[in-house]
C-alpha cells in the first residue's frame, strides 16, 4: 500500500485496455467451412474455438482443394 492507503499496482489496466475481443468466427454446427470460392482461392473458415482441433485436418483439406497433396 502506498501512504494514501491505496493498493500499489504493478500497471494500470485500465488505462491500456483497448477493445480487442479476439472474436473466433463459428458456423452454426461448429463445423469448419471448407471449400473453392474462384480458380486458386479456397477459403478455410468457422473453426470457432476448435480451431487447434481442427487445424491439422482442415489445413490438409484445403491443400486437397489448392492441389498440393
Amino acid at each position: 500500500m502506498d501512504r494514501s492507503g491505496r493498493s500499489a499496482r504493478a500497471a494500470d489496466y485500465a488505462a491500456s485496455y483497448q477493445g480487442w475481443t479476439g472474436i473466433r468466427p463459428m458456423t452454426a454446427n461448429a463445423l469448419p467451412i471448407i471449400r473453392t470460392i474462384a480458380p486458386r482461392v479456397t477459403i478455410n473458415v468457422g473453426h470457432g474455438m476448435l480451431i487447434w482441433t481442427y487445424a491439422m485436418g482442415s489445413a490438409e483439406r484445403a491443400a486437397r482443394l489448392l492441389g498440393g497433396v
